[in-house]
């Protein structure tokens, strides 16, 4: 999904593109590179077999998803653990942290 307003359903819900953006930027945090290929903001209307799996994150029946596609490069000799997304802030001076993130 690329257009605003597109949508998907399938037996696991709907999902609605509420934002894009391509952004293809590459940021550097010590050896890794982070490239960001895009952001989408999508309003999720999950299928009621579904609500127990996002009850552990939300009790609304449906809620917006932020969803950030991006390539990561270890650009070192050594094995690292890297989680790309921990903590956003929004437009609005909201913290969320990783606990509250899917994977």
């Amino acid at each position: 999904m690329n257009q605003i307003g597109q949508n998907v359903s399938d037996a696991k819900g709907e999902l609605t593109l509420k934002a894009y953006k391509k952004v293809n930027e590459t940021l550097n945090v010590g050896p890794i590179e982070v490239k960001v290929k895009e952001m989408k903001v999508m309003h999720a209307t999950p299928d009621y077999s579904m609500i127990d799996f996002f009850h552990g994150y939300t009790h609304d029946e449906d809620f917006d998803i932020v969803k950030v596609n991006v390539e990561i490069k270890n650009n070192s000799d050594k094995k690292i653990k890297f989680s790309p997304v921990a903590f956003l802030e929004t437009d609005r001076g909201e913290h969320i942290w990783k606990n509250l993130l899917v994977k």
